[in-house]
């Protein structure tokens, strides 16, 4: 057609003030992933899936590493058997040097 209709509105189901819930989003297929850069202090990413016309939170991830500031979820990428979550703040390699996280699902 020619007309866009909001089809859902997504929330986290612990969303706080200032959680940044949305900062990064990506889709495939009935996945959603949403990054929520500053959930906590650390950042965290949800996933949610689709069924019929309905969304339902399946996951919230966090980096196992994960450390004040890291802003684990600014970027994301979802693929049929991965997503992909960066923290662009993460200082393994030094300050602010960043990291991105692999999780298979």
């Amino acid at each position: 057609g020619t007309s866009w209709t909001q089809q859902a509105k997504l929330t986290a189901s612990d969303g706080a003030a200032n959680d940044r819930f949305g900062s990064s989003v990506a889709l495939a297929g009935d996945y959603a992933l949403v990054g929520a850069s500053a959930n906590s202090g650390r950042g965290a990413a949800y996933i949610f899936k689709r069924s019929g016309t309905s969304w339902t939170q399946q996951a919230k991830l966090t980096a196992s590493d994960g450390a004040a500031n890291d802003s684990f979820g600014t970027s994301a990428a979802i693929s049929s058997a991965y997503a992909l979550i960066g923290a662009d703040q993460d200082d393994d390699g030094g300050s602010d040097s960043g990291s991105v996280y692999i999780l298979g699902f």
